[in-house]
Order: structure tokens, then sequence, then C-alpha cells
């Protein structure tokens, strides 16, 4: 079931910009709302874009873990209280429901009737779920590619059985990305062979129209898949901190969770433009935000 936790989380909970121009996203100032801040994040978030409610896992300063769902419509934090620690996330778009990864075992919450039900026993722990269709899996410190389950049978695909995967998404053309070895690798829908896509280490993550994003920690940036190239581009950069995890909203906003800062954003588009100026010394490359004052 779901429980309030306004007691012990409330006072996290706020809606105050931290400045002008947190981030820029397609060319818009975007400001920074704390969702959650001073928790450790853990695991892998997910959203249901129905209900605009995101789910995600915490380990408090007194070593107490909370897996949570929080309304983003209504403001509102709860607790899955029939689930205390879990690894991965994935939400079913169509009942709504989400699945929970534990120990050698996935939970099923629907959240219509706050019931949970467990789904099936696990060979291992499963490390990182996308639902499409089918429950797509990869399991914790395996080099066993990625797994299907559907009907109570789990699948192999064929070709990632050798491959480590630490992350992976499934894009509105079915192409599966995923990361290994420091690097994004694509299997291309139809065909046997996955093939290296990026040699850097990304965040990947859909957007509600099923299009593939990359996420680079280091410099804080956000690239998107352009269909028409088949090129990554830069659409944006969070100002300060360190993106790791990112999520979608139902209007295709993006909540980040923040390694460095122990928290959880929600960027808010503002009528304020900006540019994004790239200086590139050596390998690194430098990104900060400029606001466009001739369009303002």
């Amino acid at each position: 079931m779901l429980l309030a936790l306004s007691c012990l989380l409330g006072a996290f909970i706020t809606a105050v910009s931290a400045g002008s121009c947190d981030s820029c996203v397609g060319g818009i100032c975007h400001r920074k709302m704390i969702v959650l801040e001073g928790f450790e994040q853990i695991g892998q978030i997910a959203i249901d874009r129905t209900s605009n409610i995101f789910y995600f896992h915490v380990k408090d300063n007194r070593r107490k873990y909370y897996t949570c769902a929080y309304d983003l419509d209504n403001v509102v934090l709860n607790r899955i209280w029939d689930v205390n620690f879990s690894f991965a996330r994935a939400v079913d778009p169509a009942t709504r429901d989400l699945y929970l990864s534990q120990e050698a075992s996935v939970y099923k919450v629907n959240p219509k009737d706050n019931f949970t039900d467990g789904v099936t026993e696990f060979n291992r722990t499963v490390w990182h779920m996308q639902f499409k269709d089918k429950l797509y899996y990869a399991e914790f410190g395996t080099a066993n590619g990625i797994k299907i389950y559907e009907n109570g049978i789990h699948t192999d695909i064929p070709s990632l059985t050798n491959y480590k995967i630490d992350d992976f998404i499934i894009d509105k053309n079915n192409d599966i990305y995923f990361s290994y070895a420091f690097a994004v690798y694509r299997l291309r829908n139809g065909q046997s062979e996955a093939k290296l896509f990026a040699d850097e280490i990304y965040s990947l993550t859909t957007d509600k129209y099923g299009e593939a994003h990359f996420i680079q920690p280091y410099n804080r940036a956000i690239y998107k898949l352009d269909y028409s190239t088949d090129m990554m581009v830069n659409i944006g950069i969070i100002s300060v901190g360190t993106p790791y995890k990112v999520v979608f909203t139902s209007d295709n906003y993006i909540i980040y969770s923040d390694i460095e800062f122990n928290g959880m954003y929600f960027l808010v588009p503002e009528t304020g433009k900006c540019v994004i100026d790239e200086q590139r010394t050596g390998n690194i490359i430098t990104k900060r935000i400029s606001l466009d004052i001739d369009k303002n």
C-alpha cells in the first residue's frame, strides 16, 4: 500500500527556484524545482506518465530505505509500504503497474488498488528494467545480456548474451541502446549484432515519444538522437551538479537525480531564452549557459 511520508520527508519538498536560468534545454531557460534533497538515491528511477507519478528509492542518514511515489500534479509524496528495498523500477504504461526488483525476485504494484504481488522468482537480482509491451531486464553483475519476461517465461536476446549490461533503453523503433565496457552499443530492431554507437559513458532514457536521450554526467549535457541524421545532438545542459538518471514527464519535462547533491529535481520551463557555450581544451569540453539577451 501507499503510505504518506509527510512526517518524514515533507520538509524536503519545496517549490523554490534555485536561480533564473538553472538549466538550458531546447534554447529555453528552466528553473530547478526540488523534489527531494538530502537523501542518497539508489537504483533506477521510473515514471507513470498517465498520472505523472515519479518512482524512486532513497536511503536516509539513519540508513533506512524508502521506495517512494511522488505525485507531481498534486505535490504529494508517498511510500510504497509493502516494499522496503528495491533496485530496478519500470512502469507498464497500459496498466500503470509498477515493477520493482528485490533480491532474486520482482514485485508488481498496482497503484489503483494499492495491491503488491510477487511476479516471479528470478535467478539473480534484476539491476535494470524497461516495460515495452513486455518486461525487459538485465541482471546484476553478470555478462548475460538483456532478457525478456512474458507470461511466466524468461527468454534471452541471443545476440546480447555475452554483454554485461549497465544501463539500457528500447526506443520508438524497438532499437536497443545499452551501456557496456564504458561505451554505448546499439542493437537495431531485426538485426543480429550489436554495434558501437558512442565511445563514452552516458546515462540512457527515452522521452514521452520513445525517442532516445543520452545524459553525460561529467559535463552535465543532455543529448538527443536526431533520427533523420542518426547523430546525437546537444539539446541542453544542467548548470551545476552531476546529473545521473533522467526521466521525462507527460509534458516531456525533465526530472533528474543528482549524485553530487543527493537530490532529485524537476526542470520547469521559463520564458527566458538561452544558449549553450562550449569550449574545448584538449579532450576536455567545458559547457556553460549564457542568456540569449537579443531574443528575450
